[in-house]
């Protein structure tokens, strides 16, 4: 998708990967090819933000922690589970779409962030990297 969408983007793109933080954080539960998933998104980040820079095209990702129906239904048929899993965040509490995930991708996206390239910004309430 970012290779078809290169042509139009040139001269001032914006490209904002979701990856997870589970490619930067170890899990016991056996999600190995998950994470090596997601860890290949923030490479590809990286080595996209390096190439296209030259062609004014900003590319970064983030790692977001956010609720959903699925988190939900989680919490409702595994509730101790989910409850430890909630334990490991700071914050407390898994992020809203739209209030906490969208406006950091919106400050990716915007002048504000003019000079920030190949990043990988956590959206996760403090898991990923304070554990």
């Amino acid at each position: 998708m970012m290779r078809a969408c290169h042509p139009h983007l040139r001269g001032r793109g914006r490209i904002v990967n979701l990856g997870s933080a589970a490619g930067i954080r170890w899990d016991p539960s056996g999600t190995g090819a998950y994470a090596a998933a997601k860890e290949a998104v923030r490479v590809l980040t990286r080595t996209a933000a390096c190439e296209w820079a030259s062609d004014g095209i900003r590319v970064n990702a983030i790692l977001p922690l956010a609720n959903s129906s699925t988190m939900e239904e989680w919490f409702r048929l595994e509730p101790e589970a989910a409850q430890g899993y909630l334990a490991t965040v700071p914050l407390g509490r898994l992020g809203d779409p739209e209030t906490d995930i969208g406006p950091a991708v919106v400050f990716l996206c915007s002048d504000a962030s003019r000079y920030i390239t190949g990043h990988t910004l956590a959206a996760d309430g403090g898991q990923a990297l304070v554990r």
